[in-house]
């Protein structure tokens, strides 16, 4: 995934990139440890890697040897003039859903780090 990412945005491919908040912890933090990407943490950064645990209520697997299932996910800029399409690069570590949780992590991650600007200002 992140040697895929890396080499595509050498090539011109303009990725989306989270506020840095969104890898704090209280956000996507403990999950990317938990998924065992910690050491990884600066370099998902950079790239805009995001990541997503799940429970796969889909699968009757047993989680292997503790490891949880997650995917990690990246989206690129507009395509088009619009922002209305875009592409994902996605890679699917167990888990089969969309990274739903990552909607709310990001959403999470803008308020907070909205907040941390309107206190730099004042």
């Amino acid at each position: 995934m992140a040697a895929t990412v890396a080499l595509m945005a050498g090539r011109g491919v303009v990725f989306r990139k989270p506020p840095p908040v969104y890898y704090e912890e209280g956000v996507k933090l403990n999950e990317i440890e938990e998924a065992g990407h910690g050491s990884e943490l600066s370099m998902f950064r950079d790239l805009g890697i995001l990541l997503d645990t799940e429970a796969d209520i889909f699968s009757e697997m047993e989680e292997q040897e503790g490891k949880k299932r997650y995917l990690m996910q990246v989206f690129t800029g507009p395509i088009f003039k619009q922002d209305t399409f875009f592409l994902e690069v996605i890679q699917r570590c167990g888990a089969r859903g969309f990274g739903a949780g990552n909607i709310t992590a990001l959403a999470k991650s803008i308020i907070l780090y909205n907040e941390q600007q309107q206190k730099l200002k004042a």
